[in-house]
């Protein structure tokens, strides 16, 4: 019997044996990582999970598994790299219409707004003089904002024809204008 198989193995046993998928593990393990202590870490994590959800089958799996509440919380971050994963993270899950659901009622839509919130008033202050990295990031964590919401934030025109005035929550993403940050 293959080792993969639900059956013990034993000649007329027909007891089923739980196997968890080394996808599952990985998952799971990925999960927990958002919560260690140390950011490189978390990183990492939330970036694996991006990586993840990328597949179409993997991204309910996902969240079955527990990462909304990890990712949102990596949104919490000082580090800004950690917000960019997290949000990347999240905008990969938010593609699944139920996903999009659930990042909604784990609370996930507030600490996104002030991420984004966050980050343009920050590139305001920074101008012309700024630290370039720290501008590429916030323009990143800009980017990566804008992809979530453009599945999170509801739709104001039910209508399957473009809207010509986009969605007021994603003018918030285009306020500052990206090319006099990065020298």
């Amino acid at each position: 019997i293959c080792p993969c198989s639900s059956q013990t193995g034993r000649k007329g046993s027909s007891k089923a044996v739980k196997r968890i998928s080394w996808l599952t593990m990985c998952i799971r393990m990925m999960v927990r990582l958002l919560e260690a202590p140390n950011e490189l870490t978390q990183r990492q994590a939330a970036k694996a999970i991006a990586n993840m959800s990328v597949n179409v089958s993997n991204k309910r799996k996902v969240v079955q598994e527990g990462a909304i509440p990890g990712l949102v919380g990596l949104l919490n971050s000082d580090n800004l790299a950690v917000q960019i994963e997290g949000l990347a993270a999240l905008a990969n899950l938010a593609v699944d219409h139920e996903n999009e659901l659930e990042i909604v009622r784990q609370g996930g839509l507030g600490p996104i707004m002030s991420v984004l919130r966050n980050a343009n008033s920050l590139l305001l202050g920074y101008g012309m003089v700024g630290d370039t990295v720290v501008a590429e990031h916030l323009c990143e964590i800009q980017a990566q904002g804008a992809r979530c919401l453009r599945f999170v934030a509801p739709n104001p025109n039910p209508n399957p024809n473009p809207n010509p005035n986009p969605n007021p929550i994603l003018n918030l993403c285009h306020t500052t204008p990206y090319h006099f940050m990065i020298r």
